[in-house]
């Protein structure tokens, strides 16, 4: 493939007492249950950040910014050790931030490449585990021109540092404002739960929510438990065969509209997740009918997973306090699962995907699925150990086909080192499914992007223009039943 990445040996096992590895034993802190599954070897799940530059990328300045933010946050400069009763646990250590940064060697050929970031990117899905002797983070710095940048960074994390949303905000309280840089950037506020108005409409609202939560919590985690135990997903020409999470990948992304988007989401008086469910839905669907023209997909059964945070991540202003040592925000993967079943029937009307995810997200917004799923979680560790839980969390994503994610960014342009950022391009590797599809919004634009096994999902470029299509007659139908009703 013409690219080069630093070979390593395969990372040694956690150790008891490495206190000569530490800089500071006493300020420790207990691993998270999730973090503690996730360092299994059977779970060595990874988040890759492409971030693009407007302009060449100084590697000096980098890693200036780098030793002011990352390595002063408390997660980025620590390690994960075993205390003397074989638990994990994080310890202070130094960062030495030449071990953390790579400059890329791409050579000439690779260059020529439509996609050389993507690619290399791929090639690192695959690579050695990042060596837990040091902070699991690495900065890879790639001065070569793509699409929409002139050079690219691209952020290898562990998963079990945060989960995703968490290290979005880390990423983005480290950057400015291009038109305030003495600010960090504007972040989307959550929406404002409507209720309605007086005492009886207020208690009939109550009690519905009670009773929904109740019943739809049993539905919910009840057809988690069907398919954590024993029901598999049908086969597809996108269904994972085992060992799927070690084959080699495919990045590709494509710019999605966030007005269009938003079009949709009125017509249906929904959300910009049940919108970005129906299009990968009806994509999906498009995208099978494609590959296996003679096939009937609509009765096949097909589940994506979806990572839930289930507290309240610290703000961009907490974040940037936790990387100056004045913050006590909480940090660490306190996170549930969601299983979540895709329709792949087709319709005449567009539309009809959307108002399908919309009762889909309906449920499992009104159920407890996932607490339920992190409590569960949190049990078996304390029960079984970190191993077993992996195991059980792996047969779950081994069953479904696909995970689904939505992270919302700044809304305006920002800059590392005085470089405007021209995109952000996130997903996650290591889990065992041949896709991964994740929306990030940034700067009024938004990249869908997807991490396919190449020898399962050859094309997902392809795949992701068959989403594309799918929100732009969704679109279509959306103004055409404006114009009919106005």
């Amino acid at each position: 493939m013409g690219l080069r990445i630093r070979s390593k040996k395969l990372s040694p096992p956690l150790q008891e007492n490495q206190n000569s590895m530490a800089e500071d034993p006493e300020n420790e802190e207990p691993v998270s249950p999730v973090g503690r599954m996730l360092i299994q070897p059977r779970l060595h799940c990874t988040i890759l950040c492409i971030i693009g530059f407007q302009d060449t990328v100084s590697v000096p300045g980098i890693k200036s910014k780098l030793l002011q933010t990352f390595a002063k946050h408390k997660r980025f400069s620590s390690i994960m050790q075993l205390d003397g009763s074989g638990r994990e646990k994080w310890v202070k250590t130094r960062v030495n931030i030449e071990e953390h940064v790579i400059v890329a060697n791409i050579l000439p050929e690779a260059q020529k490449s439509a996609s050389p970031v993507e690619d290399y990117a791929a090639a690192l899905a695959v690579a050695p585990p990042l060596d837990p002797r040091k902070p699991l983070w690495e900065v890879h710095i790639l001065n070569v021109p793509s699409s929409d940048s002139a050079a690219s960074c691209i952020l290898r994390v562990h998963h079990s540092l945060g989960d995703g949303i968490s290290l979005v905000s880390l990423l983005v309280a480290t950057l400015r404002s291009v038109s305030d840089p003495e600010n960090l950037p504007s972040m989307p506020l959550p929406p404002r739960k409507q209720h309605p108005k007086g005492f009886f409409a207020g208690l009939w609202f109550v009690l519905w929510t009670v009773l929904a939560t109740l019943w739809y919590t049993v539905t919910e985690v009840g057809r988690f438990a069907a398919v954590t135990l024993f029901s598999k997903d049908s086969s597809t020409p996108i269904k994972g065969s085992p060992g799927v999470e070690r084959m080699p990948k495919r990045i590709a992304s494509t710019e999605i509209s966030l007005e269009d988007m938003k079009t949709v989401k009125k017509a249906v008086n929904g959300t910009i997740n049940d919108v970005m469910l129906g299009f990968v839905s009806a994509g999906i669907a498009s995208y099978l009918r494609e590959k296996s023209p003679k096939q009937n997909f609509e009765s096949h059964r097909m589940h994506a997973t979806a990572l839930v945070n289930i507290r309240k991540s610290p703000g961009l202003q907490e974040i940037a306090d936790m990387m100056e040592g004045s913050s006590k925000a909480r940090w660490g993967n306190q996170i549930g699962y969601l299983v979540i079943p895709i329709p792949l029937k087709e319709h005449t009307d567009p539309l009809e995907h959307v108002r399908s995810a919309k009762k889909i997200s309906t449920r499992k917004k009104l159920s407890l699925e996932a607490p339920f799923t992190y409590a569960a979680g949190s049990l078996t560790m304390k029960l079984c150990g970190p191993k077993i839980t992996a195991d059980v969390t792996y047969k779950t994503l081994a069953n479904t086909t696909f995970s689904i994610s939505n992270v919302m960014g700044p809304l305006e342009p920002m800059m590392l080192d005085g470089n405007p950022i021209t995109s952000i391009v996130p997903t996650v590797v290591g889990q065992p499914q041949s896709l991964f599809i994740h929306l990030q919004s940034y700067a009024g634009k938004a990249k869908l992007v997807a991490t396919a096994a190449k020898d399962i999902i050859p094309d997902p470029q392809n795949l992701l223009q068959h989403c594309k299509d799918a929100l732009e007659r969704m679109k279509q139908a959306a103004i055409t039943a404006k114009e009919w009703t106005s």
